[in-house]
């Protein structure tokens, strides 16, 4: 990744240990999903607000940390974290299809947790396993929530 010129929208990249399929490309920077869900784990034990949630707090503290420094020194920090989940915006903004939200978790294809809160506070919107997006929401605390992060990267 060492500029926009070599760097486009549906590549797959090496990052941090990871492989990431390249959403978004501009400004020197690039939008980064993993390519597969890297695990399944819970929203949170008790709301579904992305700042301070169990899954908020995992991907910029333990999954981050894992990153080496040149790496981390590379992330740029948004407004939700150095690592987050896509909105439901985001997520029919950036995939041009259901086909093309679907996501893998050992070998399976599965569904994965948005940061969206949905209509109830122990509801949170995800992307279902045909690769719709869901608003109406799955329960915050169920541990079989796909865990698919995205960063925006500096090139």
């Amino acid at each position: 990744m060492s500029d926009e010129a070599s760097v486009n929208v549906g590549d797959i990249i090496p990052f941090g240990g990871y492989d990431w399929l390249v959403l978004a490309v501009r400004d020197g920077k690039v939008l980064l999903i993993s390519r597969d869900i890297l695990e399944k784990r819970r929203f949170d034990g008790s709301g579904n607000i992305w700042a301070g949630s169990e899954l908020y707090k995992y991907l910029n503290g333990e999954l981050f940390s894992g990153f080496s420094d040149g790496d981390k020194s590379r992330v740029y920090h948004s407004s939700e974290g150095n690592v987050f989940l896509l909105s439901v915006d985001e997520a029919r903004k950036y995939f041009e299809d259901d086909e093309n939200r679907m996501a893998v978790c050992n070998g399976e294809f599965s569904w994965w947790w948005l940061r969206s809160p949905a209509f109830d506070s122990d509801l949170a919107a995800y992307v279902y396993v045909d690769g719709s997006v869901c608003i109406y929401g799955y329960r915050i605390n169920v541990d079989s929530g796909g865990v698919r992060p995205a960063m925006w990267v500096n090139l």
